[in-house]
């Protein structure tokens, strides 16, 4: 029998994760995200036993206006607009076991911080230690998924906020994530990968965000047409638009 050989490599967290109290009186905090790493880290915020957006994900997406996120199959570092204005995107994951959810997606710039807001705390109820979970992004897909009524319902009854709910089922195209550790999503969402069947070309995609004035899906063509889309390339294609 043969014996040795190499041993996997472990997936090492270069980014840590802290919080302090913005307005404690209303609940809000602010997480802080550093990057001690040499290259850009990608990854999800796991804190209070589930991760950062899985829990409200159909509401933030369908009134992106008023939360400034949406759905992103571009993976590159968030951009510092000030406290106040700082989003992040929402992104499909896949575990270990193939399953899947949705949460944000935290992409830090090498050697660098960047900090948002999460509202709905109290004194009584505080962030638990948040962990940074790395994740690599491997395709995007089409999903359909099912969410749960309280994923739009929930937010409107703890926040006082009458915001419409999107369709049930709903239908993304997003980034898909992958994460070498088994997380649990806080709800069981029915998340159905559309496998096989053929996706807009590159070039469609482009055409498209060119008519609608959507610098997004500009962005998005021209990563699938040509690959990683640089900060700097992505900054003069929002200038224009």
């Amino acid at each position: 029998m043969v014996q040795g050989g190499l041993i996997l490599k472990k997936e090492i967290a270069n980014v840590s994760v802290s919080w302090q109290w913005s307005e404690q009186a209303i609940g809000l905090v602010e997480w802080t995200f550093t990057n001690n790493a040499s290259v850009q880290q990608s990854g999800l915020l796991f804190r209070n036993n589930y991760a950062f957006g899985d829990a409200f994900w159909p509401l933030y997406n369908y009134n992106s206006k008023d939360f400034g996120t949406s759905f992103t199959s571009i993976v590159t570092p968030l951009a510092d607009k000030g406290l106040q204005n700082n989003s992040m995107p929402l992104v499909v994951y896949q575990n270990p076991d193939g399953s899947h959810f949705v949460a944000f997606v935290f992409t830090i710039a090498p050697n660098s911080s960047w900090s948002c807001l999460e509202g709905g705390f109290s004194n009584g109820m505080i962030p638990t230690e948040g962990v940074f979970i790395p994740a690599s992004k491997i395709d995007i897909e089409q999903f359909t998924i099912i969410y749960d009524s309280q994923q739009c319902q929930g937010y409107n009854q703890q926040s006082g906020t009458n915001l419409p709910c999107p369709p049930n089922p709903i239908s993304v195209t997003s980034a898909v994530m992958k994460l070498n550790q088994q997380v649990k999503p806080l709800f069981n969402d029915i998340i159905t990968p559309h496998t096989g069947v053929s996706k807009p070309s590159c070039l469609d995609a482009i055409i498209h965000g060119i008519k609608t004035l959507n610098s997004q899906e500009v962005i998005r063509g021209l990563e699938c047409a040509c690959g990683t889309v640089k900060a700097e390339q992505i900054a003069v294609i929002e200038e224009k638009f």
